[in-house]
C-alpha cells in the first residue's frame, strides 16, 4: 500500500491544519532509477576504497575462507555466470557483516583449448609456440578485464586489484608444486591407453570434458567364425557380436562373455549361431531368421566358453572369448565386440588377457598404415565401408541407422572418439587414491545434501584422470624422454629444478631453454646412461590447473589459508572442479580442499528449455542491467531455488521488479517519518531514542516481530536458503509492517507533536526496523541498501558494508506477542466487514465507522485494551458487546468466534485527525487541541 496517500488535512474543512502535522518527508526517490543510479553507487564504492576498508575492519577476526572457482576468460560472462557470481556475493557479504574476516580474491582460468584456438585464427596458420602462446595470453587478459568489470557491474565486491590468474608464474610454480608431490606419493604415470579423443580439437579430453548428446549411428550384428566351435557342436558356428562403431571393428582382439550367463547355440540352416539364451529371439529377428527355425542344440554357461577361438571376419587374426562383469543382457547379443584400443572396459579386460592394444587411427580420427586397407579414411566415412567389407566377406548379419546417446567433446560439441595413444595419467583406479577420496567427502558438508552421493558415485565409477594434452597453451608437464632409450622420466628432482625456472620466468621458458637448463648437473639417463634427452611437448589438462587452484591461492595470498570453507558452483562440477580439486588435494596433501561445497543448477528460460541462441531464448546480464538494474537481477537470484535449474524470462525479471518496488516503498515510507516537520529536522536516535521498556506496547510488539525475523533471516543465511530470505522480509514487510504496525501507527506519527514520548518511541522503532532492515537486505540488494543508508540519519558507518550485523536486543514479552497477535486476528476480520460497510455507502473511510465487538471466548484483556484495538482497527470507536447482537447486518467470522457490527460514528468529525468525537476548541478534538496548544 502507499502510506502517504492518507495525508492530512481534511479537504473538508476551509481551516488548514497540515502546518501542525508530521508528514512524511524524504529525498530518497520513489522511482529508482537502477540502471543510472547503480553506477554512481559503483563509483563511491570505488572513492572511498570499500573493499579495503571492509578488509581492514575486519583484520583480526575469526577468518571464513571462501576459495572462488575460476570462470574461463575467452568471452562475456552469460546469465549462469552472473547467477554464480551473485551467490558469491551474497555469502561473502553476509559473513563479512556477520563479523568475519572474509577476503574475496577473484580468479580466472586463462589456459586452454578455446582461448588458444581463437588465438590461432588470429594468427592465420601460425605453428611457432611462443607466438601462439602470446596471442592466447594476450586474448585471455583482455577478457579477463572485460569479465571483472561485468563482476563489478553486478555489484560484488572483491579484490579485483590482486586476482589470481592462471597463466602467471607463480601460479603455475605452485601447480607444479602439487604435480610433485603427486608424482612422489606414486601418483602419476605414462601408459598407451584408450581416451576420449576429438579428432577436430585434436587433443584427449578428460571425463570431465564430456557431453552426452543424441548421434545417429550403424547398428549392426556381426558373424564371427568359430575356429574351435563350443563342445558338441559340428558344422560351421559362428559367435555373434552387435556394435554401433564398425569402425572399431579392425581393432578387436577378443569377444568378451559373462561368466555367468546363459549362452547357447542356436541353428538355423546349415549355419550355429553363439548368443545368450534370453537375446536369442532379438538376434534372430534382428538377422531375418523364421524364429520357428531357430532351434537351440546347446547350452553353456559362459565360463565353459572361456578361451574358445573365433577368427576376425576380414583381418587374419584369432579372437578368443573370455570373459568379463561388465557384459550386460540389455541390447545385443551377450557377445561383446572388445576392442582395447578404443574402450576403457575393453581396455581393463584385455589386460587380465594380456590382448594387444590396436589403435589404428590418427590424431584427427583418420585410419593408418596399421590399417592400410582404409588408411587416411576418417572414421565416420569409415563406418560405411567397413559394413560393406563386412557384407562382402559375408559377416553381416544385420545394419540399420539408430539414435543413441553418445559423448560428445564440450568444446566443438562434436562426437568424440575411444583411441589409445600414450598419455599422462593420475592413479584413480588402482591404489588409495578413490578410498581416500571417498572418505574424506563423508567429512564435507554438502549443500544441497545429495551433492554427497552424487560426487562420491561419480568417483566410485571415474577412470584414471588424464591430464596431458597435445596443445602448447599451458603449463608444459615436465617430463622428458631420453633419446637413446627412449624411457619416459620423471623425476622429483628435475620437476624441482623445473619449478625454480617457472618460477622466475614463467612456464615460456620450456619452449624457449634448451633441456639441460632444467637438469641437475651432469644428469644421465637412469635407465641407459645417455645424457642427451627431449622435452615433454604435451601440456597439464586445464582441469589440473584450477584442480590445483586451491593449494595455489589460499596458500599464495597472505589472508588466505588452507583449506576453503566453501566452495560454490554449478552443480555440473560435481564431475569437474568439484572433483579434480578433490583428487590433487587428497593426493597430495591427503584431505578435502574444502569443508562445505554448494552447488546451484542451470539457468533455463521461462518454459524450462536450455539456453540456445538457436531458439532465440538467451537473456544476457547486460541485457537485464539495462533494463532493470542490477539489484533486480540480484533479487531474481536470490528470489531462486537453485537447488533446482533455475527459470528467467522478461515476465519473471517484471514480478521481481513489482516485489522490488514493494520493499523499496516500505523503505521510503520508514526513511519519510523519520522526518520532522514542526522543526525541519530528522529525528537524532542518539538524542531522541526511547529505551525499550518505555515504548508503546505496539512499538514493543514490532520489535518482536523484527527479531523474529532477524533469527528467521540469520538461519537462512547460515543454511544458504537465499529464497527463503526474501521470502520472509516480504512477508514481514506486506504484513508485519505495511498491513499492520505503519497501518495503525501513521495516526501518531502525523498528529502527534513533534517531541511527545508517542511519536518519539514510534520513530525510535522505525529508526530500529529500518537499521536491521537495510543490512538484512544488503548482502542481496546491494545497491537500493547502500543508497538507503546514505538518507538514514544519525551517526552510522559511511557504508552498510561497514556495519556490523544488527542484534536485537528485545525481552521476549509472550503476554504482549499473546494479545497483540489476537488484535492482529481480530483486525484482519474486521478489516472485511468495514469494506462490506464501505461497499454499502455506510462508511467511506475506516474512521467514519464505530465496531461493535462480540467475542465467543473473550481474554481478560479485551474490555481493558478498548483504546489499543480501536487503533489498531483504526476507527473511532469501539464497543465490546456482553451478547451477541440480533441486528440482521452485523456479521462473523468463519470460525464464528466473532461478531461484527459496523455503525456510523457519532460526534463530529475532527479536520485534523479524521476521527469522529465531540469537538472542542478551533473545532479540534481534545487530543488534537492539546497536541497543537491551539
Amino acid at each position: 500500500m502507499d502510506h502517504e496517500k492518507d495525508n492530512r488535512p481534511c479537504s473538508e474543512n476551509t481551516v488548514d491544519f497540515s502546518a501542525t502535522l508530521n508528514l512524511p518527508k524524504t529525498t530518497f526517490p520513489m522511482k529508482a532509477n537502477l540502471p543510472q543510479k547503480e553506477p554512481e553507487t559503483l563509483g563511491f564504492w570505488d572513492n572511498i576504497h570499500l573493499y579495503e576498508k571492509v578488509m581492514s575492519l575486519r583484520k583480526g577476526k575469526e577468518r571464513f575462507v571462501f576459495h572462488d572457482g575460476p570462470p574461463y576468460a575467452n568471452g562475456h560472462i552469460h546469465i549462469g555466470t552472473a547467477l554464480n557470481k551473485v551467490l558469491k556475493d551474497i555469502v561473502v557479504k553476509y559473513k563479512s557483516m556477520k563479523g568475519f574476516h572474509v577476503p574475496y580474491t577473484p580468479g580466472w582460468d586463462t589456459h586452454g583449448l578455446p582461448i588458444e584456438l581463437k588465438a590461432m585464427e588470429q594468427l592465420k596458420g601460425e605453428t611457432d609456440p611462443l607466438k601462439i602462446r602470446t596471442a592466447c595470453r594476450e586474448y585471455a587478459a583482455k577478457f579477463q578485464r572485460i569479465q571483472q568489470q561485468e563482476f563489478v557491474r553486478l555489484g560484488t565486491l572483491a579484490d579485483y586489484s590482486n586476482p589470481y590468474l592462471t597463466f602467471d608464474r607463480n601460479f603455475e610454480a605452485r601447480e607444479l608444486e602439487v604435480f610433485l608431490k603427486m608424482v612422489e606419493k606414486g601418483y602419476v604415470f605414462r601408459r598407451l591407453k584408450p581416451i576420449y579423443w576429438c579428432p577436430r580439437c585434436v587433443t584427449a579430453l578428460a571425463e570431465a570434458e564430456i557431453e552426452y548428446d543424441d548421434h545417429k549411428a550403424p547398428s549392426i550384428f556381426v558373424r564371427f567364425r568359430m575356429q574351435t566351435p563350443p563342445p558338441g557342436i559340428k558344422g560351421p558356428v559362428y559367435a555373434v557380436i552387435w556394435t554401433t562403431t564398425p569402425w572399431t571393428i579392425p581393432g578387436n582382439t577378443a569377444i568378451c562373455l559373462h561368466p555367468d550367463f546363459d549362452y547357447a547355440v542356436f541353428r538355423h540352416g546349415d549355419d550355429a549361431y553363439l548368443a545368450a539364451e534370453s537375446l536369442i529371439p532379438s538376434v534372430a529377428k534382428a538377422s531375418g531368421f523364421d524364429p520357428l527355425n531357430c532351434i537351440i542344440e546347446k547350452k553353456f554357461k559362459g565360463r565353459e566358453l572361456e578361451g574358445l577361438k573365433a577368427l576376425h571376419p576380414f583381418i587374419e587374426r584369432e579372437s578368443p572369448l573370455i570373459l568379463g562383469d561388465h557384459v550386460t543382457l540389455d541390447t545385443g547379443s551377450g557377445c561383446v565386440h572388445t576392442a582395447p584400443g578404443h574402450g576403457i572396459e575393453d581396455y581393463q579386460v584385455g589386460l587380465k588377457y594380456s590382448l594387444p592394444v590396436l589403435s589404428p587411427v590418427d590424431d584427427r580420427g583418420r585410419f593408418t598404415a596399421e590399417f592400410e586397407l582404409m588408411q587416411g579414411v576418417h572414421v565416420e566415412e569409415a563406418n560405411a565401408r567397413i559394413v560393406e567389407l563386412l557384407r562382402d566377406k559375408g559377416a553381416l548379419l544385420q545394419t540399420e541407422e539408430i539414435t543413441h546417446s553418445y559423448p560428445h567433446c564440450w568444446r566443438c560439441k562434436k562426437p568424440v572418439i575411444f583411441r589409445s595413444t600414450p598419455q599422462w595419467f593420475i592413479r584413480v583406479e588402482d591404489g588409495s587414491l578413490r578410498k581416500n577420496c571417498l572418505e574424506a567427502c563423508d567429512h564435507v558438508r554438502w549443500v544441497p545434501s545429495f551433492g554427497h552421493s552424487r560426487i562420491t558415485s561419480m568417483l566410485r565409477n571415474r577412470p584414471d584422470w588424464c591430464i596431458s594434452r597435445q596443445r602448447v597453451w599451458g603449463v608444459p608437464i615436465p617430463a622428458f624422454y631420453c633419446l637413446q632409450c627412449q624411457e619416459a622420466l620423471l623425476e622429483p628432482a628435475v620437476i624441482s629444478k623445473v619449478i625454480e625456472r617457472v618460477r622466475k620466468f614463467g612456464t615460456d621458458c620450456w619452449w624457449t631453454d634448451d633441456f639441460s637448463t632444467f637438469l641437475p648437473k651432469e644428469y644421465r639417463c637412469p635407465h641407459c646412461g645417455s645424457g642427451d634427452f627431449r622435452k615433454e611437448q604435451d601440456i597439464f589438462d586445464v582441469w589440473f590447473d584450477s584442480g590445483t587452484s586451491h593449494w595455489v591461492v589460499l596458500g599464495l595470498w597472505p589472508d588466505l589459508a588452507w583449506p576453503a570453507d566453501l566452495f560454490l558452483e554449478g552443480s555440473d562440477q560435481h564431475r569437474g572442479w568439484f572433483q579434480t580439486s578433490l583428487l590433487t588435494s587428497v593426493g597430495a596433501f591427503d584431505a578435502a580442499p574444502y569443508r562445505t561445497v554448494l552447488t546451484h543448477g542451470f539457468v533455463v528460460d521461462g518454459e524450462g528449455r536450455k539456453m540456445s541462441k538457436s531458439i532465440g531464448n538467451v537473456m544476457a546480464p547486460e541485457e537485464v542491467i539495462s533494463k532493470y538494474g542490477a539489484d533486480i537481477l540480484r533479487l531474481w537470484v536470490a528470489s531462486s531455488d537453485y537447488h533446482d535449474d533455475i527459470r528467467i524470462s522478461k515476465q519473471i525479471m517484471s514480478q521481481n521488479a513489482d516485489a522490488y518496488r514493494k520493499i523499496r516503498n516500505t523503505i521510503r515510507f520508514l526513511l519519510a517519518n523519520l522526518y520532522d516537520q514542526s522543526n525541519d529536522r530528522f529525528f537524532d536516535y542518539g538524542t531522541n531514542a526511547v529505551a525499550f521498556n518505555a515504548r508503546v506496547d505496539l512499538d514493543r510488539y514490532i520489535m518482536l516481530k523484527m527479531s523474529d525475523l532477524l533469527h528467521d533471516v540469520e538461519n537462512c543465511y547460515e543454511s544458504y536458503e537465499f529464497y527463503r530470505i526474501l521470502q520472509k522480509i516480504n512477508n514481514f514487510c506486506a504484513t508485519d509492517l505495511s498491513s499492520f504496525y505503519l497501518d495503525i501507527v501513521k495516526d501518531r506519527l502525523y498528529t502527534s507533536r513533534t517531541d511527545s514520548p508517542l511519536r518519539r518511541s514510534a520513530q525510535t522503532t522505525i529508526h530500529e526496523i529500518l537499521n536491521t532492515l537495510l543490512i538484512l537486505i544488503a548482502p542481496v540488494l546491494s545497491f537500493t541498501a547502500e543508497e538507503a543508508w546514505s538518507h538514514l540519519p544519525g551517526d552510522k558507518p559511511e557504508s552498510v558494508f561497514l556495519a556490523d550485523w544488527p542484534v536485537v536486543c528485545v525481552e521476549n514479552d509472550e503476554q504482549l506477542r499473546e494479545r497483540f497477535d489476537f488484535f492482529a486476528s481480530i483486525k484482519a476480520e474486521a478489516g472485511k466487514a468495514l469494506e462490506e460497510a464501505r461497499a454499502g455507502k455506510l462508511i467511506g473511510h475506516s474512521l467514519d465507522a464505530s465496531v461493535e465487538i462480540f467475542c465467543a471466548s473473550p481474554p481478560d484483556y479485551l474490555k481493558e485494551s478498548l483504546d489499543t484495538l480501536r487503533q489498531v482497527l483504526i476507527v473511532s470507536a469501539v464497543k465490546i458487546l456482553d451478547q451477541a447482537s440480533d441486528d440482521s447486518s452485523a456479521s462473523w467470522d468463519e470460525k464464528k468466534n466473532f461478531q461484527f457490527s459496523v455503525r456510523k460514528a457519532s460526534g463530529s468529525k475532527c479536520p485534523r485527525c479524521w476521527q469522529y468525537s465531540e469537538l472542542q476548541n478551533q473545532g479540534l478534538c481534545a487530543r488534537c487541541f492539546r497536541e497543537t496548544k491551539v
